[in-house]
């Protein structure tokens, strides 16, 4: 008979009405004990999650017992102790779960190979993949997680069962899983509400993710974040600057943070010289008008604080300063997540609204083909090409016509550059970006692809030709791509490495102090401003804002958005 501990979850109401004290014993000893607000939570799933991202250490002893201690507290119209109830049964399927996999676990010791687990056949986990697939005990499985980007909705994916999960495991002998994400995790929790990390834990099975995502969208990306890092497990992440603060503020451990490319012929770089006339413009992009309807208003709020002359810059740089504001208020963590996502989906909104402003802009003077999804119909009937591409169809558009690629996505720096960027050096076109928020002196003449406003725009439109012949721009992809074969072959030797040390010495981290002091000169030059916008955008202050005295109110785009 197996031993058998004790665990127990322990819930006490504090002295405020909304916050409680969680402590979770095993055989009276305190394994962790966390203060949690329910305050500023919306709804029963997001509830849900901060009791799974507070307890979910007690999965990884799945040989214990559970036992609840919870008053029966009513906390507007949710029920905490029903909350917790269905914690228990999430960790009893869970537990059960593992109960028909103990014969197993006494073979796993033995198992041996890597199993690259990933969703609708993302390009960049590929190329991971690739670089170790010589070694024939490694293995790929990629489902389908049912997202249209062509109508951009979700229907019935394929992922895998649980059972055929670990039905795969034990047929092929896998030891390590590396995942995309939390996608599967997540899958499983919600279908099966199974926890995925702490049953492959008991079994002695690896878990690696590779987080490609950010997760400022919402409270509950960021809790799901939270809920799948276990301290056993290796996360590798990108977008440092973004994402170690929060790690931090929930003590996430065990996690590297690395560079998002990984384009291997960066290096190598050089745009095809298909014939002397002259180029035409493309965009490849999506609308996502359909997402942001509602907070439409307050992303032309946030863009009033910024000058039109400079806004395809200060806007990111604004985003960020009023992100590092909230980081260090008073709040409570969840309140601070939750102003978090609030304030990204302003930013993104407000991106999308310079994007069909750049658009308006240069179709006035050039021949513009635009291509994505299908709400571009409404905003540019007469530009867009009524077609969605593919990965296969964007290179044989680019590699039949002569185009420019103008691209419309932020552009935080070219060690964690968008992957419209990456495309246009896959495609070997001349392209035009939006200016990096952080480039170091090692690629300074990148900046000769940069537009900051529109005028920049259509003057190297007109001298496209004379860009891409510039021997700076070969020397600076060439020091890009080098920096970034480093980097990735760092990442290549610490993915399956059981050390977890960060080069201290890295370009990533000399980005991370670059992009520290730019924020720290803007908020000391721009004080006011960031705390008039937090205070318009981030408190429940009333305005008088009307959208008819935004400067946009006389585009074209504008009417159709209305």
């Amino acid at each position: 008979m197996r031993n058998s501990s004790n665990i127990k979850i322990k819930v006490t109401k504090l002295p405020t009405t909304t916050s409680f004290l969680v402590s979770i014993l095993k055989d009276s000893n305190l394994l962790s004990n966390s203060e949690i607000s329910f305050k500023e939570l919306t709804g029963a799933n997001e509830q849900l999650l901060l009791v799974y991202s507070t307890c979910k250490r007690i999965f990884t002893h799945l040989d214990s017992e559970l036992t609840i201690e919870c008053p029966h507290i009513i906390v507007g119209n949710n029920d905490i102790y029903e909350l917790f109830i269905s914690f228990q049964e999430c960790f009893q399927k869970t537990k059960v779960f593992y109960e028909k996999l103990i014969p197993v676990k006494k073979h796993t010791n033995n198992f041996y190979k890597r199993l690259f687990y990933t969703v609708d056949e993302d390009v960049d986990f590929k190329v991971i993949y690739n670089y170790f697939s010589k070694d024939i005990n490694n293995l790929m499985i990629n489902a389908e997680s049912g997202f249209n980007k062509v109508i951009r909705v979700w229907e019935p994916g394929e992922y895998l069962t649980l059972d055929n999960f670990f039905l795969k495991i034990i047929e092929e002998r896998i030891s390590t899983v590396i995942v995309l994400n939390d996608y599967y995790s997540a899958h499983i929790l919600r279908t099966e509400n199974v926890y995925l990390p702490g049953l492959l834990l008991n079994l002695n099975i690896k878990l690696i993710n590779i987080c490609y995502d950010v997760n400022n969208m919402s409270v509950s990306s960021r809790l799901i974040k939270n809920l799948f890092t276990l301290d056993e497990f290796k996360r590798f992440c990108i977008w440092p600057h973004i994402e170690k603060p929060w790690d931090d503020l929930f003590d996430l451990k065990k996690i590297t943070y690395i560079a998002s490319a990984k384009e291997k012929s960066v290096s190598s770089f050089l745009v095809k010289n298909n014939s002397s006339k002259d180029h035409e413009i493309v965009i490849i992009s999506n609308s996502r008008y359909r997402n942001f309807k509602n907070i439409f208003k307050d992303a032309l709020i946030f863009l009033e604080f910024i000058p039109a002359s400079n806004q395809l810059f200060e806007y990111t740089l604004l985003y960020h300063s009023l992100i590092f504001k909230i980081q260090h208020s008073q709040s409570d963590p969840i309140h601070k997540v939750k102003q978090c996502a609030s304030l990204t989906a302003i930013m993104h909104t407000a991106l999308s609204i310079l994007k069909y402003d750049t658009i308006e802009e240069i179709s006035s003077t050039e021949k513009v083909y635009l291509f994505g999804d299908h709400d571009w119909g409404q905003l540019f009937p007469k530009l867009y090409q009524n077609k969605y591409l593919s990965h296969q169809d964007q290179l044989k558009l680019f590699s039949e016509g002569n185009f420019i690629y103008v691209l419309l996505n932020e552009n935080f720096s070219y060690l964690s550059p968008n992957p419209a960027f990456l495309r246009a050096l896959e495609f070997k076109t001349p392209f035009l970006n939006f200016p990096s928020l952080v480039r170091l002196s090692e690629w300074e003449d990148l900046k000769l692809v940069e537009y900051e406003n529109y005028d920049v725009l259509r003057d190297k439109i007109k001298n496209i030709k004379n860009i891409f012949s510039d021997p700076r721009i070969r020397l600076s992809f060439q020091e890009l791509g080098k920096s970034l074969h480093e980097q990735q072959e760092y990442f290549y030797q610490s993915l399956l490495s059981d050390e977890n040390k960060e080069k201290k010495d890295s370009l990533l981290n000399k980005e991370k102090i670059s992009f520290e002091n730019l924020l720290s000169k803007y908020l000391l030059a721009q004080k006011d401003k960031i705390s008039d916008c937090y205070q318009t955008l981030c408190t429940n202050t009333k305005n008088d804002f009307s959208i008819k005295s935004s400067r946009f109110s006389q585009k074209g785009f504008f009417q159709q958005l209305q």
